[in-house]
């Protein structure tokens, strides 16, 4: 598979030994397995959301430039943001973003006794656990590699439809 990149989306393309087949759809919505190649409708990008995630972990680099600790490495936040792109919608509520005492990244999201906490301190390692609104943990799972993004799907969608319910203008606290 060969990628181009024109604007800002990356496409993809598939080289046979007789010439070049190019599929106009972005690369992230191609998935390769065994049995062939599936292509599925691409979702809605949660733009606000990974806006806000962005801004604050740029801040969160400037304050580690300050303060002489650790930053965010790009990595977690690239991991970070191909989480959200791909399991939360548009209308997914903004988490609290903070570090980690050895420099990764923290997110939560809370609303009465519902949360989602997603923690990455490097690339590999993660740690998630989902709290329900009724305040047992639902899901909890400390690992390396991909998080589990169907799991912290789910749940970001019930806990945005939660609040949306409870504050339709919720929007209207953050400035973004």
């Amino acid at each position: 598979m060969t990628t181009a990149t024109t604007g800002h989306k990356m496409w993809a393309g598939f080289k046979r030994s007789h010439g070049t087949i190019v599929i106009l759809v972005p690369s992230t919505d191609i998935e390769l397995s065994h049995s062939g190649i599936s292509l599925q409708q691409p979702s809605e990008v949660p733009t606000d959301l990974l806006r806000f995630v962005d801004s604050n972990i740029s801040r969160l680099r400037r304050r580690a430039k300050i303060d002489g600790t650790s930053p965010v490495p790009a990595g977690v936040e690239k991991k970070l943001r191909r989480l959200l792109a791909h399991c939360a919608s548009p209308s997914a509520v903004f988490p609290a973003v903070s570090s980690t005492e050895r420099g990764g990244a923290h997110l939560y999201w809370r609303a009465g006794a519902q949360s989602i906490e997603v923690l990455m301190e490097n690339v590999q390692e993660f740690y998630v656990r989902i709290v329900s609104h009724t305040g047992l943990t639902t899901f909890e799972q400390e690992g390396v590699g991909d998080l589990p993004s169907a799991e912290i799907g789910t749940a970001l969608a019930d806990l945005s439809d939660r609040v949306a319910r409870a504050n339709p203008e919720w929007r209207s606290l953050f400035s973004l």
